[in-house]
């Protein structure tokens, strides 16, 4: 995560390895079992900001990121 905001209250991005500072991430809206869900944005090429869902995996389960990753990945899919 990368942040500094533009009104003094920091900005915290995050993303892929291939583009760490994808998502501007929100606040934190709920959290379960696997999960935090935040609330995030993203700003396309075009410069369009859509708002989005981060969900990020509980510290406790990083041995376990592979196996997430394709369960995610699932999601993601239903969800579009």
């Amino acid at each position: 995560m990368t942040g500094s905001g533009s009104e003094g209250a920091p900005q915290f991005r995050v993303g892929p390895d291939a583009d760490p500072d994808r998502y501007v991430l929100g606040a934190a809206v709920g959290s379960g079992a696997e999960g935090i869900l935040y609330r995030g944005s993203i700003t396309t090429a075009a410069g369009v900001r859509l708002e989005v869902a981060i969900k990020m995996l509980q510290p406790r389960f990083l041995c376990r990121v592979d196996e997430w990753h394709a369960r995610w990945m699932e999601q993601v899919e239903l969800l579009r």
